[in-house]
């Protein structure tokens, strides 16, 4: 259980926010520390510039104050120290640039160890602190517990789940899952129900300690039984889902990943640019203790590079900015096709007509007057938020294997394309289908190539980073874009990928199989574009289906 997560006089949300906010805030903290490193390096070539002096101040104090609310103190510690230095000496023009630079480098050192440091060490021991908080069981959202006295079905299943990156932990006996349950809530829990009576009484019995305990976990069953009357009775035995041997794995993941999206485990990223620091730094409080992953920045070209990196799903920015005019600066925003749907939010200390005016003249969705009452604040940035998912799981996600369209997936190309080249960082590219799909549709059926496609999609949304891209270019072609990676390392994680593919059992009425991949990998050089990038992986894949499919071939230079 999480004991100490946020300052006494806050309120704590729920512990499924908690984990998620410590998790997004752990996330967004390479970011940070990267532009921290990028306003160094400008400090250091004119120490003279007042404002990239005070540019620096003001994100290693944003990133000293955000952790310290966070509970990270470890981290605070490191950051409040370069705070110090930066108040005491960084200004001092008599003291020789080399000096300077050498000092700045050691805090940045000093910023970038205790960042590994927080998920390694600091932001584990939080999360897995035992004191317990009151707050009822813990949610593990990524494990299915599974009661069944079957090894086979249970072994089975537990190397399904686990490609998808579920994990599956097994129960034989009723006390020891029920005993789980009030320490741990799963994303489901699921009964084996051999016989069918004894799965019936189990399930009653841990549907009541669900209401009693107002628990949130789905409960599953499994049944060799697929008659109206089995299926009813396991609904008023609490049932929320039914499945029959063999179990149908991509239908069970599927409804696993809409408990997981249920359980806060996908945290909106929102934008801050303020006007005032201080009142900006409420804002982000006030959005992180909503369970909001926040980055928070002052100049222009930092919200450019941030839109890039941090990619936000919606910026509150004040209207009166210092830099430049906040309704200029939406503006420039919207003028980017990838960036024509984020959701702006702009902040004014006037309701005047005039400042409706300016919101309007950039294509603002809302206009906020200052001061914002903090849960109208919250509902304001969910709504918008959470309107734009839904309308870009309709616009920019394919309606069978829920990946980027093929649009909105080439509008990722090339902003990765643009970040790589300005950063000079590696990025890799791979084109994937499936081997003999039309040989698998035409035995088997379109909806079994439809499921293939399908679960190729998911397990490459599963077992890569958080970071990476997938997309479906079109037709069975499926894409992977993986930011800042070598090819030698693509071409590792895409091999454990392609491996366990091939392990998958599909079913389809008639009997089961094993579908297989090819994929083709290439690396971006300097000319390179989305066209080119993919042109050179389709050869690369075109070269894998000639030397025998079921393999991935590297383009070397």
């Amino acid at each position: 259980m999480i004991s100490a997560l946020v300052s006494d006089e806050l309120e704590p949300p729920t512990t499924s926010r908690q984990r998620a906010l410590l998790e997004a805030y752990a996330e967004q903290l390479p970011f940070r520390v990267r532009q921290i490193s990028g306003l160094a390096q400008e400090v250091v070539r004119d120490r003279a510039t007042e404002r990239s002096l005070r540019a620096l101040k003001m994100a290693v104090r944003s990133l000293a104050g955000s952790s310290q609310a966070m509970g990270l103190l470890g981290f605070t510690d490191v950051a409040r120290g370069f705070e110090l230095y930066l108040d005491a000496h960084v200004s001092d023009l008599d003291i020789e640039s080399n000096e300077v630079e050498r000092r700045l480098e050691v805090h940045l050192r000093a910023l970038k160890k205790a960042c590994s440091d927080v998920k390694r060490r600091e932001l584990a021991g939080l999360i897995d602190n035992k004191g317990g908080d009151g707050l009822g069981p813990e949610r593990t959202s990524r494990v299915l517990y599974f009661i069944s006295t079957d090894d086979a079905v249970a072994r089975d299943l537990s190397f399904e789940l686990g490609c998808f990156g579920f994990g599956l932990r097994r129960f034989r006996e009723p006390a020891k899952l029920r005993q789980a349950l009030e320490q741990t809530l799963p994303a489901a829990v699921m009964i084996d129900a051999q016989p069918f009576a004894w799965g019936l009484e189990e399930a009653r019995s841990i549907d009541e300690l669900r209401r009693r305990e107002r628990l949130s976990t789905a409960l599953f069953f499994l049944s060799c039984r697929s008659d109206l009357d089995s299926r009813l009775a396991a609904v008023r035995a609490g049932g929320d889902g039914y499945y029959v041997h063999p179990i149908d794995t991509r239908k069970l993941i599927e409804r696993l990943d809409l408990s997981v999206r249920h359980s806060g485990a996908d945290p909106y990223r929102i934008l801050i640019v303020p006007a005032d620091y201080g009142r900006g730094l409420g804002h982000a409080l006030t959005l992180q203790r909503a369970g909001m992953s926040i980055i928070m920045v002052e100049r222009a070209l930092e919200v450019w590079r941030q839109l890039v990196e941090f990619r936000p799903e919606a910026i509150l920015m004040d209207l009166a900015l210092k830099e430049v005019g906040g309704d200029l600066l939406g503006a420039v925003i919207r003028q980017q096709d990838a960036y024509v749907d984020i959701p702006v939010i702009f902040l004014s200390t006037e309701a005047s007509l005039e400042a409706h005016f300016k919101a309007l003249s950039a294509d603002a969705d809302d206009l906020l007057v200052e001061p914002v009452d903090e849960q109208y604040l919250v509902s304001t940035l969910s709504h918008h938020v959470e309107r734009a998912r839904t309308l870009k799981g309709f616009v920019g996600t394919d309606s069978l294997t829920g990946l980027l369209t093929h649009s909105a997936f080439v509008a990722r190309i090339e902003i990765e394309i643009e970040r790589a080249l300005r950063t000079s960082t590696d990025l890799s590219y791979a084109v994937l289908d499936v081997d003999h799909l039309n040989s698998i549709n035409e035995t088997f059926g379109h909806l079994s190539g439809d499921s293939v496609l399908t679960n190729l999609a998911r397990l490459l949304e599963r077992r890569l980073r958080g970071a990476d891209i997938v997309g479906r270019w079109g037709g069975d072609e499926l894409a992977v874009l993986m930011p800042e990676t070598r090819g030698s390392d693509a071409l590792r994680v895409l091999e454990h990928v392609r491996e366990m593919f091939a392990g998958i059992q599909h079913r389809s009425a008639e009997e089961e199989f094993s579908p297989t991949f090819s994929c083709g990998l290439v690396t971006l050089d300097e000319s390179g574009t989305a066209e080119s990038l993919h042109q050179a992986a389709r050869t690369m894949l075109t070269a894998a289906r000639i030397q025998g499919r079921n393999r991935i071939v590297l383009a070397t230079s």
